[in-house]
């Protein structure tokens, strides 16, 4: 896979999406003519800001990510949410990712496909909105995922005079998307990608993004996999013969550059607030479940003792003496250089250890696979290897004998595995903690109920009332312990 310097092509991108925003008056028309001056936005100058801003971008990520989405799956602690872990709701935050969501990514991915649209059929054409059809999924599978049912067909068509978009179903969505996810791969075998550089995440390669279309089917139909079996076994079988991000060079990333400046939109906006403030800390159940992991020092930084210590997620009970909380007895993430949150470091948005670690559960359960523990195991210990050798790091008898697989709790080691894989991902990570109820938490790790979704923005009780209330009579209750469709454990 080729690399690129990303710096230059993220501010021309949105230097020119922002252009879809403004014009001139025709009375100075001539005047404020520039030969060099981009007259049309283009997809391929709106796909790398799309790219950028859906990677790990300073302000989404730090309000949903860092606040809520990492707290949620117990892979961080902080004293930002001290007195209510999991339901220090602050609105503020929920509707900054979701206007980021709707306005900046929905908005722009639209006007891309309103372009496409229009230009002659073709089998690149076909392979422009495939791209586009799996970027769509990226943004919104994130969304239902975190909050549930919400607007998706009709978003972001505000030039169409729909200012109040429905909200779709999650199961209408999941459905949708899948269907989206294998007529890309398909249309992507048939065109070209013309994107070229501008492309951030495979700079032009058709076969990363027939990977990626297949390795997320792969993810969402695991994710549906308990209340529709059936479906889901049909896309698992679909896929697990066709190419997939199995090895870290097709991983699913978009590179970031420390600048020394965790303003900038060219950091990696995880990092960005974890290397500001001295108030993010690993949490105990991470660390517990990281016992001699060669991963471990690099998320999270050792304490003057040498150890790395957690604190639990959720509201310690008053009756529970714990040393104060501070980084002289808690053990903070890492962002020193080379570290997880390094304001360098890629974001990934699928990763060979995360496929590999599905590929062992579809076989352990035997969901569109024949069952077999022998080829769960390969896939699992695959996908502990790739995790390991995507930080250039290798294993240890210490750490191979305590994840040595043991078909008796096999599920539990498997999705425990994928876990500490998609950290620093706290969406992934949330979305599979509630389906599966697992990694078994002791009870001095975690106190409290765990949420089970994100409330709206208030602001969406007056801007789209009907719609909203429609989707609350349907899902269920405004509230952190609603269920979503797919969470039936």
């Amino acid at each position: 896979m080729k690399t690129i310097n990303i710096s230059k092509k993220i501010f021309a991108a949105a230097l020119a999406v922002g252009m879809l925003f403004s014009s001139c008056d025709d009375r100075f028309e001539k005047l404020n003519q520039n030969p060099n001056q981009v007259v049309e936005v283009t997809p391929d100058l709106i796909l790398p800001y799309i790219q950028n801003g859906m990677s790990a971008h300073r302000f989404e990520s730090w309000r949903g990510n860092v606040l809520y989405a990492m707290h949620y799956s117990c892979l961080m602690s902080s004293p930002w949410l001290t007195g209510s872990e999991f339901l220090a709701a602050n609105d503020a935050w929920t509707q900054g990712m979701w206007d980021r969501a709707y306005q900046r990514l929905g908005g722009n991915l639209q006007a891309m496909v309103d372009f496409i649209e229009e230009q002659p059929d073709g089998p690149d054409k076909n392979a422009q909105l495939a791209i586009a059809d799996v970027m769509r999924v990226l943004i919104y599978h994130r969304l239902t995922d975190f909050f549930g049912d919400v607007p998706y067909s009709e978003a972001g068509l505000g030039m169409e005079g729909i200012f109040q978009p429905k909200y779709d179903s999650q199961e209408d969505i999941y459905k949708d998307m899948l269907s989206r996810l294998e007529t890309a791969a398909q249309n992507l075998r048939m065109g070209e990608n013309t994107y070229g550089v501008q492309d951030i995440f495979y700079q032009g390669e058709e076969e990363g993004w027939i990977r990626l279309a297949n390795s997320l089917r792969l993810r969402l139909a695991m994710r549906i996999s308990d209340v529709e079996p059936q479906l889901a076994a049909s896309h698992i079988s679909a896929v697990i013969n066709e190419p997939l991000i199995t090895t870290n060079e097709w991983i699913c990333k978009m590179p970031h550059e420390d600048d020394g400046s965790q303003w900038s939109s060219g950091s990696n906006g995880t990092s960005a607030p974890i290397s500001a403030f001295d108030a993010h800390f690993m949490a105990k159940a991470l660390v517990d479940n990281m016992q001699d992991d060669p991963r471990l020092d690099l998320y999270g930084r050792k304490l003057g003792s040498g150890e790395i210590v957690g604190y639990p997620s959720g509201t310690v009970p008053s009756d529970v003496v714990l040393p104060s909380f501070t980084p002289d007895n808690f053990s903070l993430l890492n962002s020193s250089a080379g570290a997880v949150f390094d304001l360098g470091n890629d974001w990934i948005h699928v990763s060979a250890a995360e496929v590999n670690l599905l590929l062992a559960e579809a076989a352990f359960r035997g969901i569109g696979m024949t069952q077999s523990d022998a080829q769960a195991e390969s896939y699992y210990q695959e996908g502990i290897t790739q995790g390991l050798s995507y930080w250039g790091l290798s294993s240890n008898p210490a750490f191979e004998a305590n994840v040595a697989f043991d078909a008796a709790d096999g599920l539990n080691q498997i999705i425990t595995q994928k876990w500490i894989a998609l950290f620093p991902d706290g969406f992934e990570a949330f979305a599979e903690l509630r389906r599966t109820d697992l990694p078994r938490f002791a009870a001095d790790q975690v106190y409290g109920e765990l949420p089970k979704r994100h409330k709206y923005p208030l602001i969406e009780q007056s801007l789209n009332s009907e719609n909203y209330s429609e989707a609350v009579s349907r899902q269920g209750q405004d509230i952190e312990s609603t269920s979503l469709w797919w969470d039936v454990n």
